[in-house]
């Protein structure tokens, strides 16, 4: 009779699973670092869309200190570079100090710019009752990034604003505090007017906006435009 032997059948070694590292578990200082690198664009169109963690980093103001739209001048392009920066600047809270609109700055947007660095009075009209209703108002614009000074009169139940943030966003603050508020006027002190460039100087030396190839004939092909006078 013959013998048979069973086949023995040898399988190979699975393949080592190759661990890529997290990036969204990087410190946040350390992921802010990473992406302070990329173009504003390139924020606004995809980056702040990666996940919250990612969306609340490029909210800092801090992120916006500098801001480079840096672009290849594509007339047709479907991005709003005029909004999209008018965004970034917003962000920025009155911090910014170098900014690049190249190819795309105008004459409209220049002085959005500079108004984002010009400390505002805002008033409001908010429903007041108690001074409870006042520490919270004041309590909650103390978080709030571009605000200098809060003055409340409950009186008169009216709430004055003196900073750089916007509307929108002092708006949503008063909402969140559970209170009707209604805005009633925004302007620049006069005081505040008078010394504005005084405070271009003291506080700004170093702000620049680039605006080199602009296609504006104000602009022409200036390199970069010093707030300093």
């Amino acid at each position: 009779m013959a013998s048979s032997s069973a086949a023995t059948i040898t399988m190979p070694c699975s393949p080592k699973k190759l661990h890529s590292p997290n990036w969204l578990k990087l410190p946040w200082d350390l992921t802010g670092s990473i992406l302070f690198r990329l173009g504003a664009i390139e924020i606004m169109t995809s980056v702040q869309m990666v996940c919250k963690s990612w969306l609340d980093i490029c909210k800092d103001p801090l992120m916006w200190k500098t801001i480079d739209m840096h672009n290849d001048g594509d007339p047709d392009t479907d991005l709003d570079l005029e909004q999209m920066c008018c965004d970034v600047v917003d962000r920025s809270y009155g911090q910014l100090l170098d900014i690049n609109i190249e190819y795309f700055g105008c004459d409209e947007l220049l002085p959005y710019i500079t108004a984002s660095l010009i400390w505002r009075q805002t008033e409001y009209m908010v429903d007041m009752k108690c001074e409870g209703c006042v520490n919270a108002v004041k309590n909650k614009f103390q978080i709030v990034n571009g605000v200098k000074s809060v003055e409340v009169d409950l009186s008169n139940q009216v709430v004055r604003i003196l900073g750089s943030t916007p509307v929108k966003i002092m708006t949503e603050a008063l909402e969140q505090t559970d209170r009707k508020a209604r805005l009633i006027g925004q302007g620049v002190l006069e005081a505040l007017r008078t010394t504005t460039s005084l405070a271009f100087r003291s506080e700004y030396p170093n702000l620049v906006i680039d605006i080199c190839a602009c296609s504006t004939a104000n602009l022409g092909e200036s390199r970069a435009l010093i707030f300093d006078s």
